[in-house]
């Protein structure tokens, strides 16, 4: 009896590995099913990402981007041009406030600003009048409003300077990728976008086309290199010296 007991549980047992065999099978095929699924989908999306980079642009917009970059070239330089003879003028007018200026003695130029209550160095800086009494310096001199005006002028149009040189610089770069001859339809279509998305107000408003309805606009879109300026206390301004060629 002891026997068959034995038996039976060894049958029992082996019916059982045997249970336990063909259910790993089946979540290793399962499993190996799922995989082979997602390497298929992985491989027609690759080779969709393939067939997409292989079309190459569209020669006649190529043609037409070229054109443009040729217009966009013309009215960037312009734009160059205009912007320096401005800061030409204002690093004059610079000059003219900072020879009318009151000096001290050590040869140090300062402003008081149109309250009396504060001196500005011609950097910019506030000055402590430990260092400087504002009654010292007689309203005939030239007030700090109108010199940190001046300076903030000077940093604001360096700056459209430095936009206008380095959408110049994104210009060549797209001309010299065209030349290449090996954009797909996608790279040209994101070329294009960038140059016309990154195109400074300065150029826009030289273009052939150019809508001045669109200066509200513009306003927004190219804050950053925007010509229209609102004019700060002087409380408000620490000018950088660094930002201002002679003042450093």
């Amino acid at each position: 009896m002891l026997r068959m007991m034995d038996d039976f549980e060894l049958r029992a047992l082996r019916q059982e590995q045997r249970d336990y065999e063909r259910a790993k099978w089946f979540i290793a095929s399962k499993r190996r099913e799922q995989e082979k699924e997602v390497r298929e989908e992985r491989a027609e999306q690759n080779v969709g990402d393939l067939a997409a980079s292989l079309v190459i642009a569209d020669p006649i917009e190529v043609k037409s981007f070229r054109a443009d970059l040729d217009t966009y070239d013309v009215a960037t330089i312009e734009a160059i041009m205009e912007n320096r003879e401005i800061l030409e003028r204002l690093y004059r007018e610079r000059d003219l406030l900072l020879e009318r200026a009151y000096k001290q003695d050590d040869g140090t130029r300062v402003f008081k600003s149109e309250d009396g209550v504060r001196v500005f160095d011609d950097h910019g800086n506030l000055v402590s009048p430990d260092r400087v009494d504002p009654d010292e310096i007689a309203d005939h001199y030239p007030c700090a409003e109108s010199y940190l005006e001046q300076l903030r002028l000077i940093e604001q149009h360096e700056a459209i300077d430095q936009n206008l040189i380095g959408y110049q610089t994104q210009l060549d770069d797209a001309r010299d990728r065209l030349d290449s001859g090996e954009l797909s339809q996608s790279e040209f279509d994101d070329l294009r976008s960038s140059i016309e998305n990154n195109m400074p107000a300065e150029v826009r408003r030289k273009l052939p086309d150019y809508d001045p309805t669109q200066e509200a606009e513009l306003k927004t879109d190219f804050s950053a290199s925007a010509t229209h300026t609102t004019k700060l206390s002087p409380a408000d301004m620490a000018i950088d010296p660094s930002m201002v060629p002679g003042l450093g």
